[in-house]
């Protein structure tokens, strides 16, 4: 999938942001957090596994993959933010968790082998949902993503591949399973999705508001937080390459973690919400 190419020390890394609706400190520590997950992913797209169809290798081209996806949702994330766009930038929050989960849990080679594998199964049932027979290429590739399978072994679906639902996962994983899946999927959804509790939300903020109503809508008081949030997702994927990988940039991550946790810490800046 990811392998194979020209191992890079440099990128060509272009992160906007605008810089007076958010603190810039918070602002610039995101982007250099995104700036140090880009050279990682640099660097292991040369990586060349010695058994290219084996569970170890899924495992470790996996984790390249989802880290070529938060380099992307955590730009949106930073640009939406620091427009002040606060309220539709949680739903990238959301996407950072679930990479950063999914890379953890295909750390496992298992796993790993047959979350690949679930790639023939979801070509299989979008055919199906289009009453369509698989066309050639998506013959091809679901050969491609099955090379790894013994010959009574059948791929399954990404959610059984995974072991579980997120929610069933988070219960699984982590001690404060309700709270960590409210806090990490449910909350930062909520907007985007449309729910009851984001029209509440918003009846609330313009109540009162005239001209200026709209601030009210984008803007939720928490922008500082949601990069820090945000930073702390990119640079727990970065402690993955660094383990799987060793690319050579620890000594900035610690750096950049210190920071995060400082301004984590910190109480919220007076220009940090509307």
């Amino acid at each position: 999938m990811f392998f194979d190419e020209e191992p890079s020390e440099t990128v060509t890394s272009n992160i906007g942001y605008f810089r007076d609706r958010q603190p810039p400190e918070y602002l610039e520590l995101l982007r250099r957090s995104i700036r140090l997950l880009d050279t990682c992913v640099a660097a292991a797209r040369g990586h060349k596994p010695k058994g290219p169809d084996s569970a170890e290798a899924a495992s470790l081209d996996l984790l390249v993959g989802f880290g070529m996806l938060a380099m992307s949702e955590s730009r949106a994330l930073l640009l939406l933010a620091s427009l002040g766009l606060e309220q539709s930038a949680h739903i990238h929050l959301r996407s950072l968790y679930e990479y950063t989960f999914r890379a953890t849990l295909v750390q496992k080679p298992e796993t790993a082998a047959a979350f690949k594998a679930a790639a023939a199964a979801e070509v299989l049932y979008f055919f199906e949902q289009l009453d369509r027979k698989p066309d050639e290429n998506a013959e091809a590739f679901i050969a491609q993503y099955t090379r790894g399978l013994g010959p009574d072994e059948k791929p399954v679906r990404e959610k059984k591949a995974l072991g579980g639902t997120m929610r069933a996962l988070m219960e699984r994983e982590y001690t404060d399973s309700k709270s960590a899946y409210a806090t990490n999927f449910s909350f930062p959804s909520l907007f985007s999705h449309g729910s009851i509790l984001s029209l509440g939300q918003v009846s609330r903020q313009v109540a009162g508001r005239g001209k200026d109503f709209p601030e009210a809508i984008f803007r939720n008081g928490q922008g500082h937080r949601l990069l820090t949030l945000a930073a702390g997702q990119v640079l727990q994927l970065v402690c993955l390459f660094l383990k799987a990988f060793g690319v050579g940039v620890e000594a900035e991550w610690h750096e950049l973690t210190a920071w995060n946790e400082k301004l984590a810490r910190a109480d919220a800046p007076p220009n940090a919400g509307a």
